[in-house]
């Protein structure tokens, strides 16, 4: 058998400033990009683990610390957590677990105010 490699990906942005939050969005959002990669890797993971090696990429983003994002920056951050998890779960049997994002070049984060880690925001 050759190894085999697992990409796991969802989307939705929706837009709302914080006190504007649908507090049933977030679960929502949450739901749709965090479910389908566990299921995605348990469904994988017998096979996986015979294979003695294997890779599990999950594709996070690069819009987390943009305003008006709240929901989707908490479903990537997320799973970006989920891959540090599995990461050290699944060590010992082969499998590695990275994430990855592409930069967003989309009128996504055109003239957005987004947090640069320091203490200020600013547009890109």
């Amino acid at each position: 058998m050759g190894s085999t490699g697992l990409s796991t990906m969802s989307a939705t942005c929706g837009q709302q400033a914080l006190g504007d939050v649908d507090l049933d969005a977030p679960d929502a959002i949450l739901r749709l990009n965090l479910l389908p990669a566990i299921r995605a890797v348990q469904a994988a993971l017998p096979r996986m683990r015979a294979n003695g090696r294997s890779r599990v990429v999950n594709i996070c983003s690069l819009t987390v610390g943009i305003a008006e994002r709240t929901a989707y920056a908490a479903a990537k951050g997320a799973l970006v957590s989920f891959t540090r998890t599995w990461a050290l779960e699944l060590a010992q049997t082969g499998i590695t677990v990275c994430s990855g994002a592409r930069p967003d070049r989309t009128e996504l984060r055109r003239g957005i105010p987004v947090f640069d880690g320091c203490s200020h925001a600013s547009a890109r």
